[in-house]
């Protein structure tokens, strides 16, 4: 989980750049998450993770549930994704 995080750290800004890039690709869903961290003044950092992990489902055109299961499948064995 440590890497995860530190992963999300070094490559939020990137990730933030290209859904501002294509955010009319995605409705108004990345618009509004875009929007809200654009109005925050504060712990910008934290922010910032939280709209890259809110916005990467759509981003990568999944349901966020699907998602998450197919990390968590990775996460116990490569194998396991062939199961979802």
């Amino acid at each position: 989980m440590r890497t995860f995080h530190g992963s999300l750290e070094k490559h939020s800004a990137q990730l933030i750049r290209l859904y501002r890039a294509r955010r009319g690709a995605f409705g108004d869903d990345m618009q509004s998450l875009l929007d809200k961290l654009d109005e925050q003044t504060s712990d910008n950092l934290a922010h910032r993770k939280m709209t890259v992990l809110k916005g990467l489902p759509s981003f990568l055109r999944e349901k966020p549930g699907n998602l998450l299961k197919m990390c968590l499948c990775l996460r116990k064995s490569p194998a396991a994704i062939a199961m979802v």
